[in-house]
């Protein structure tokens, strides 16, 4: 060991510039690292493969497909839904996404719900704008929307549609090719709930928007985190060596180490 660090105190006093361009190029390839990391893996791998929650799950993915083979978006319309305005809204963004080039592939055969549907079949058209309010109240009347269109505990009603789509968008049996895709439709049927024009308020729930709320509420909180607990430190450290260039060296070898272990 001694003479590792013999050689290493070497190599910083003949060589320093080589040798810090060498360290930095280390840590910035290291430090892409941590962008490449897989997401956390589900309580799945931690059983044994003859476990018999394990034997089941496989058994009913081999007669029936895998639940995760799809995604379910679910959207959130805020307000009178049940006029002939609020349910033309909505029939809009049904079919804006339904019809998107980029949410087309991915969508399952039959996979939309939505409180339209029946009321479209029940009253023979989907132009709800053209419909009086008594008309749409009888065939709302007549029809179990219960689970489709309620109050939220303020009194406000939130009617809402779902969109399951396939995680394998081009059917090749690889759902990692198509992941970043399938993240921007669903993040773009949010979007065409929110920006089309009506009376409700529309939104989007689904793994990429919880995803995207949870990075950005998490991403601060760390960086808030980390920077007092390196203050927190380097106060110590400080109270500790009382020098300046002993805080600095500390500071940078700990930087380079969270950098070096998490990316590798």
């Amino acid at each position: 060991m001694s003479g590792v660090l013999d050689g290493l105190s070497w190599l910083f006093t003949v060589k320093p510039v080589l040798t810090l361009v060498a360290l930095l190029a280390v840590t910035v390839f290291l430090g892409a690292g941590i962008t490449q990391m897989a997401d956390q893996a589900d309580n799945s791998v931690f059983l044994p493969e003859d476990s018999d929650v394990t034997v089941a799950t496989e058994t009913i993915e081999n007669l029936f497909g895998s639940s995760q083979d799809t995604i379910s978006v679910t959207l959130l319309f805020r307000g009178e839904a049940l006029t002939p305005d609020g349910l033309a809204q909505i029939q809009q963004v049904i079919d804006s996404v339904v019809t998107d080039s980029l949410v087309a592939p991915f969508l399952v055969p039959g996979g939309v719900v939505s409180p339209t549907i029946p009321l479209g079949i029940a009253l023979e058209t989907n132009d709800f704008a053209s419909l009086s309010q008594p008309q749409i109240d009888a065939a709302a009347a007549a029809l179990p929307l219960d689970r489709l269109i309620s109050a939220d505990v303020d009194g406000t009603i939130v009617a809402i549609a779902n969109v399951r789509l396939f995680q394998d968008g081009d059917r090749d049996g690889d759902k990692v090719d198509d992941e970043e895709t399938l993240e921007e439709a669903q993040l773009l049927i949010r979007a065409i709930a929110v920006d089309t024009p009506g009376p409700l308020e529309g939104s989007g729930l689904s793994e990429a928007t919880t995803a995207e709320e949870t990075e950005r509420a998490t991403g601060a909180q760390m960086a808030i985190i980390m920077i007092i607990a390196l203050a927190v430190i380097g106060l110590l450290i400080l109270a500790f060596t009382r020098s300046l260039l002993d805080l600095a060296l500390s500071v940078i070898g700990l930087i380079l180490t969270i950098v070096w272990v998490i990316g590798a």
